[in-house]
């Protein structure tokens, strides 16, 4: 078995096609991290994708929420310019 990807956006684990913008499994992100064209989203539209989760799922509120996005995506290939 190949070695597991994850999205060099969010980190998340691309194990089906599903996982992967409109199952095109050359893209090296998941289809939460891209545009409905399948292109990548830019970092600000990643990090208020990825608040808005952590508030959902982990009920994270407001700046906690923001703070905790920033540094999971910044610790991705695709965001770690942005690190601090």
């Amino acid at each position: 078995m190949g070695e597991e990807k994850y999205c060099i956006s969010c980190g998340m684990p691309l194990r089906t096609p599903d996982d992967h913008p409109l199952g095109d499994t050359t893209k090296d992100y998941c289809k939460y991290c891209a545009k409905p064209d399948g292109s990548m989203k830019s970092f600000e539209e990643a990090l208020s994708g990825m608040a808005g989760f952590l508030e959902r799922s982990q009920g994270l509120k407001g700046e906690a929420a923001w703070k905790a996005a920033f540094f999971a995506l910044t610790k991705n290939p695709a965001w770690k310019s942005y690190a601090k």
